[in-house]
C-alpha cells in the first residue's frame, strides 16, 4: 500500500464514502493532477482508485484505472 501521498489526500482517502463514489472521486482526481502536471499525485489517486476497485470487484473500473495508470507510465 502507497502511503506517500500527499497528506490531503491521504486525509480524504479516510473519508467514508460509498465505494464508487470514492474510486469516482478519485478518478476525477487524478485526471486534476495530470492537468496540473502533477504525476506523483495522479498516480497515488489512481492507485488508490484502483486499489478499491480490486478490493471491491468492480471490473469496470479496474479497467479504467488500469488504462490511466499505463498512459502515465
Amino acid at each position: 500500500m502507497d502511503s506517500s501521498g500527499p497528506w490531503y489526500l491521504r486525509f480524504l482517502w479516510r473519508v467514508p464514502q460509498m465505494p464508487k463514489k470514492k474510486i469516482r472521486v478519485f478518478m476525477k482526481l487524478g485526471d486534476y493532477f495530470i492537468a496540473k502536471e502533477n504525476g506523483a499525485a495522479a498516480r497515488f489517486c489512481y492507485q488508490k482508485a484502483q486499489e478499491l476497485a480490486d478490493s471491491i470487484g468492480a471490473v469496470h473500473y479496474q479497467k479504467k484505472t488500469n488504462e490511466k495508470l499505463s498512459n502515465l507510465s
